[in-house]
């Protein structure tokens, strides 16, 4: 016997119907070095019900019996158990019996006159089966995450139609609350409207975080306000029979992506909701924290707990590897841990868990934090551009409502203003009417990409400052000051053009 199956428990379903050939089975294992549990069935019933109560590590079956024969036995275990290795035992089995034997799924033979080889194929069975199983896991979670990434990729679209949606309804609600009474009923009502879309555009993010389309955007935010609108989508995401008990504390600001610290939290909340199939109670917290596990510098703590299953050591101990997972197959990739703990050691934090079996588990996760909060400032109290330099504007947008509230902003501030529905209406407009001094354009046209279109305009005037916009968080150029991702506000609008027709002129 090798080393690593030295002491090894064997789980061993014998079908035979003499009990002294199954001691000397049994005796041949022992010295073998196997810790042997086994289960002696002589009949069909019996290795049913044997095969229905238990995982067995190998059956080993007599191939002539009374009654029930070796090929019976193989029968009924390949359709109740596929995997499991079913070796043939027999004083005699001619060649055309073991070849018919192999074919119908039996995995090896052994004569009863030479057991010396028994422990040996019992070996390379087990370290075959593995070998199987394993495969089968790697294929099962590779199917998964193509489904994810698949749901990812539609979760994308989905959310670029509806940023869509939602940049005009607040470039709407922005111009009405500008030309009605400061103060009015109407005036409220058009902020109440902005409010609600701007709500609207962070749901969106948290689909496009959990399903892992948000680039890498850390900035010093409040822990506490993003926790807060999270709350609004877990009550969805946990179900009825999950209570939530939340504690936020902390004031002090962290440095974090917060599009990714809702990744992380939906995916520790999704992990607490599996601890608990019949409900239970989720523990959302977070306090300040000086120098502590992580040396110097300050931290915001912030932990989530569950009054779940538990998990042992052993399962602690590989809990952040990828692929491992103790869920059912098809039930998770076994990358939801692993994406956690990276997100988390981008930021420079760190994450250990605490569990006790049968009663629940807490996560705790250690962000840097941060000097100050950048106060977002709200779109319809900020003042738009005022006296700054005119040019010809080409806005190339696929949705009308879009398209036409980048026209209106423009125009009423002095710009010319072309516009068109994809990219070989543009270039036509450009040709006919430029030279085009700013492109405002879609990344993603009917008829091509707006880096594309980009590339043939500055073919024609070089000048030209080219301004993307997008609802896909995924696709966004390398420089930044050249994208204005959706929703967008009117004020946000006006001023980034303000600033490309500047730098077109210089």
């Amino acid at each position: 016997m090798t080393d690593a199956y030295a002491g090894r428990p064997l789980r061993v379903l014998l079908v035979e119907d003499n009990p002294a050939d199954a001691e000397l089975v049994l005796r041949q294992l022992k010295r073998g070095g196997f810790a042997v549990d086994s289960l002696l069935v002589d009949n069909e019933p019996r290795l049913r019900q044997a095969l229905s109560d238990g995982r067995w590590d190998v059956v080993l079956c007599d191939w002539v019996m009374p009654g029930f024969s070796g090929l019976d036995a193989l029968a009924l275990v390949r359709s109740m158990n596929s995997d499991v290795p079913f070796i043939i035992l027999s004083g005699t089995v001619g060649e055309e019996v073991a070849v018919e034997a192999m074919r119908a799924g039996a995995h090896d033979y052994v004569l009863k006159d030479r057991s010396h080889r028994l422990v040996p194929v019992i070996e390379r069975e087990l370290r075959e089966a593995e070998t199987r199983r394993e495969g089968a896991r790697l294929r099962d979670r590779l199917q998964q995450a193509a489904k994810e990434e698949s749901i990812g990729r539609l979760a994308g679209g989905v959310a670029h139609d509806f940023n869509n949606i939602l940049t005009a309804i607040i470039g709407y609600a922005e111009l009405g609350a500008r030309q009605v009474a400061q103060g009015s009923s109407l005036e409220r009502c058009l902020h109440r409207i902005d409010a609600a879309a701007r709500r609207g555009a962070g749901l969106t993010r948290q689909l496009l975080a959990f399903a892992r389309h948000q680039p890498f955007e850390p900035r010093p935010v409040s822990l506490k306000e993003v926790l807060e609108r999270s709350l609004d989508m877990l009550p969805v995401l946990l179900g009825p029979d999950v209570h939530i008990d939340a504690t936020l504390l902390a004031e002090r600001p962290a440095r974090v992506d917060p599009h990714q610290v809702d990744q992380v939290l939906m995916n520790l909340a999704v992990n607490a909701r599996d601890a608990m199939p019949t409900g239970g109670r989720l523990t959302l917290a977070i306090h300040d924290e000086g120098p502590g596990p992580h040396g110097d510098g300050s931290w915001v703590r912030m932990e989530v707990g569950d009054t779940g299953s538990g998990m042992s050591e052993e399962v602690i101990a590989r809990l952040f590897e990828p692929f491992f997972t103790t869920k059912p197959v098809g039930k998770g990739t076994g990358l939801g841990l692993a994406t956690i703990k990276a997100i988390i050691e981008r930021h420079h934090g760190s994450i250990a868990v605490r569990s006790i079996p049968g009663k629940g588990s807490t996560f705790t996760v250690w962000w840097p934090a941060a000097d100050a909060v950048e106060q977002p400032s709200r779109a319809y109290r900020t003042p738009m551009p005022l006296g700054s330099a005119t040019g010809t504007v080409l806005v190339v947008e696929v949705d009308p409502l879009v398209r036409e509230l980048g026209r209106e902003v423009l125009e009423s501030f002095g710009h010319t203003v072309l516009t068109a529905g994809d990219a070989a209406a543009a270039l036509a407009l450009a040709d006919a009417q430029g030279p085009v001094d700013v492109l405002v354009t879609d990344l993603v046209l009917p008829d091509g990409s707006g880096a594309e279109l980009a590339a043939d305009l500055h073919r024609r005037t070089q000048r030209t400052v080219v301004l993307y916009t997008t609802g896909f968080a995924s696709d966004r150029p390398d420089d930044e000051s050249a994208f204005l991702p959706k929703p967008f506000s009117p004020a946000e609008l006006s001023r980034r053009v303000a600033d490309a027709v500047a730098r077109a002129r210089r």
